[in-house]
Parts: structure tokens; C-alpha cells; sequence
């Protein structure tokens, strides 16, 4: 597999690329997969009662808790097919347009076509499956996975997911605080975070619990819902270099807090070594790689 970073597109007020993507030759391929990080995406794990037939697409909008008339692509993937009194489980997305169609015009023309456009929450759990999930050996772990302005915990259950919650706080919160509480810019913080230099304890549980609070609202709803227990939760983002935020979540939860390496799937291998700027930014390729499975586990 190759891999790399490519410089980033421009985009309007309403979060539309405007500027065009060229691919280099070491990354050209027939398709492409596009993962989108961006306001306004809707997902969620929806249960529904006996089987998924077209009366489920017809309320999909709604329970997506958007409008019936909602222009944005909606799509589903069956977790659970339920049947009689048992529950069906559904992983459902909706994608806002136009955004959508503009970031499919990048691939309008000639090689790579677009193979499937989703969301990077979607895909990042793609790579998280591949990996942890079939081969940590534990029945019921979690991901919480921090992105810039949003950060998501997910919860798999015998091999499925069964949570996905998305928070409106990501990195950037922190590294506004620390900056504004300690007076330095953003290179600064960023060490601070991650080399410990200073004791920044107390400030990170002030900015920091409201969030922890509704991680165990969701994990004590989940082990309720399920009877299961959660065992671990791996860390995904530029938290996972931070030993302080490690600990805390430790604290919250009561559960051992991985770091977790998206490159490290069973037998996943680079054509070339990852190039050094990104070596301690592994984290940035989850959703990447689960976009890339997807489509390879869709072409067999």
C-alpha cells in the first residue's frame, strides 16, 4: 500500500473545495474513496424493531434527525438483520450537499473514478475493526477517537459495533485552553501536551470533564443494554502521545487506555516507509486506511 499526505484543497465559506487535486504518480490508481471531515454529517447506530424493509428507508431521514425533504445522501449498512421480536441494528450516515457533490467533481474526469464517498468517523471504525477488534481477543472494547473539532467513542460488542457518539470538541478546545491559560502558541502547546514539561493536570480536567462525563453516561448505557463490560478503550488522535490524557481517561473509566497504531492490521504492509515528518502522526491515516479496506474488501 502506498501512502501519503497531499497539500490541501481550498475551500469556500461552505466548506466546498474550490481549488483542484492532483495526485501524484506514486498514488494513481482506478478508484479513489473519499472520506469526509466535515460540519454537518449525521451518523448514528440505529435499533429498530424485526427486519429492515423499505418502510426503515422511508424514516431514515427522520431518524437520522433530519428533515424528510433533506437534500443530503443518506446511506445504511445492516450490523443486524433482526428478526420477529428481535432488533435490527443499522450503521446510518447522511453526508450534507452540496459538499458532497463538490468533493466528488474533484475526481470528474480521467483516473482515480470515486469508488464510494462516507464519512471519516465511518472509516476510521473500518480500520479499528480490521485491527483491534478482530485481534485483541476481547469480547466488548471501545475507540475514542479525537479529531480538530470533534472526537467520537465508539464501542464494539462481539465483533460489532453497538455505540457511536460524536461530540462537538476536539483538539483544538484543548490547545485553546492551554495556549490562552499559559500565554504561548500553538507549537508550545503542543509539546507541553505531549513531552509533560509542565503540570497542566488541573487544567485539563477543567476543560476535559464535561466530556468525560457523558463517555460513562454511554459506556454505563451500553454494558446496561448489552450486559457486556467493557475491557479496554484505544485512543486514537494526538491525545495518544499524551500520558497525562491517558491517564485521566484511565481514571473515567476504569479500563486500560491503549494508543492505538492504525498501521498495525495483520498484514498490512507499506511499498515505502512512512515518510519521517508523519512517523509520530500515525494516528492522522486512520480513516484513510479503512476507507482503502473498504473498497478492496468491495471489490472481492
Amino acid at each position: 500500500m502506498g501512502i501519503d499526505v497531499l497539500p490541501a484543497v481550498d475551500h469556500d465559506q461552505d466548506n466546498a473545495p474550490v481549488s483542484s487535486l492532483t495526485i501524484p504518480a506514486k498514488l494513481r490508481a482506478r478508484y479513489a474513496s473519499i472520506c469526509l471531515n466535515i460540519p454537518g454529517i449525521s451518523q448514528k447506530i440505529l435499533t429498530t424493531p424485526g427486519a429492515i424493509d423499505h418502510a426503515f428507508d422511508e424514516k431514515l431521514a427522520r431518524n437520522l434527525g433530519l428533515p424528510d425533504d433533506t437534500t443530503d445522501r443518506l446511506g445504511y449498512q445492516i450490523l443486524k438483520q433482526g428478526t420477529g421480536r428481535s432488533e435490527s441494528r443499522v450503521l446510518a450516515i447522511g453526508l450534507p450537499e452540496p459538499a458532497a457533490s463538490q468533493y466528488l467533481r474533484l475526481f470528474s474526469s480521467g483516473l482515480p473514478a470515486p469508488w464510494r464517498i462516507s464519512a471519516a468517523t465511518v472509516e476510521t471504525l473500518n480500520a479499528f475493526e480490521a485491527g483491534p477488534v478482530i485481534n485483541s481477543g476481547s469480547n466488548t472494547i471501545g475507540i475514542l477517537d479525537f479529531c480538530a473539532r470533534r472526537c467520537c467513542f465508539s464501542i464494539f460488542h462481539n465483533k460489532s459495533p453497538v455505540l457511536l457518539r460524536c461530540f462537538d470538541f476536539g483538539m483544538d478546545n484543548v490547545f485553546s485552553k492551554i495556549t490562552n491559560s499559559l500565554n504561548v502558541d500553538l507549537a508550545t502547546a503542543a509539546n507541553i501536551l505531549s513531552d509533560e514539561a509542565f503540570d497542566i493536570s488541573d487544567l485539563l480536567h477543567d476543560i476535559l470533564h464535561p466530556l468525560f462525563t457523558q463517555l460513562v453516561v454511554s459506556r454505563d448505557f451500553i454494558e446496561r443494554r448489552d450486559n457486556c463490560s467493557v475491557q479496554s478503550v484505544y485512543l486514537c488522535g494526538a491525545f495518544s502521545q499524551s500520558e497525562t490524557v491517558m491517564a485521566k481517561i484511565e481514571q473515567t473509566l476504569n479500563v486500560p487506555v491503549i494508543p492505538w497504531d492504525p498501521f498495525d492490521i495483520p498484514g498490512l504492509t507499506l511499498a515505502a516507509p512512512l515518510p519521517a515528518a508523519f512517523e509520530n502522526q500515525r494516528w492522522r491515516f486512520a480513516a484513510a486506511l479503512g476507507a482503502a479496506l473498504a473498497a478492496l474488501e468491495g471489490e472481492e
